[in-house]
């Protein structure tokens, strides 16, 4: 599943899904660079048109880096969210130290398909907030590092059924990597972290995966 981060990459990554096949199209605005975006009519018109392609809204959500930005962040994720309703699609939700605003926010806009915490990185509590909710938690290169150990406990107790596997390549590089050397490809070596870290067989592991996908971006 391919996000887009805002107006200039819709076309681009509805271009590369639809040549090829196994590639699935998200549209959505990324909070990093919601500022600039003046009007979300243009989006919702895009979700109309690609409808049948796209599995997803996003990559959308907040980003307490960004603080100068906030107001016009939660403008931009609300209006989102009303969007996901409105078409009745999953979100997958880009969130950087806002958990508990986020979760606030779901509450307020409930989402039937419900989505993704992409690069989840929260405390088991929030965890099981997010997973009432009907979402799944992202688990990526975070896993990767020795320094993970946290991220790691709350994987184990929650179990794989709530998990999805992700990249988010070029960024969010694996153990011995830096930045931008990320590729889709490093997705098979955080499936090996995530089977010792589950203690589960890898085999098992991959079916359960798969069906969590799908469950989120092809219900019927």
């Amino acid at each position: 599943m391919v996000p887009a981060i805002g107006p200039e990459n819709w076309q681009r990554v509805m271009d590369i899904s639809a040549q090829h096949s196994q590639i699935m199209p998200a549209l959505g605005i990324h909070p990093c660079f919601s500022d600039g975006f003046s009007s979300l009519g243009e989006l919702s018109q895009w979700v109309e048109r690609y409808r049948q392609q796209i599995v997803a809204i996003g990559e959308c959500g907040l980003d307490r880096r960004f603080k100068e930005t906030m107001e016009r962040q939660k403008k931009v994720f609300i209006e989102q969210l009303r969007l996901a309703q409105q078409f009745d699609l999953p979100v997958t939700i880009h969130s950087v130290r806002m958990n508990d605003e986020i979760y606030a926010l779901l509450k307020q806009y409930p989402l039937a398909r419900g989505g993704v915490i992409h690069a989840f990185q929260g405390s088991l509590v929030q965890a099981q907030a997010f997973i009432k909710l009907g979402f799944k938690l992202g688990i990526g290169g975070a896993i990767t590092w020795p320094r993970s150990g946290k991220l790691r406990e709350v994987v184990a107790t929650i179990g794989p059924e709530n998990l999805v596997l992700e990249t988010d390549s070029p960024d969010m590089p694996i153990v011995g990597q830096r930045k931008g050397e990320n590729t889709p490809a490093t997705i098979c070596f955080i499936f090996e972290i995530l089977s010792s870290v589950l203690v589960m067989r890898p085999e098992f592991l991959s079916e359960v995966l798969y069906k969590n996908s799908r469950d989120i971006f092809f219900a019927s």
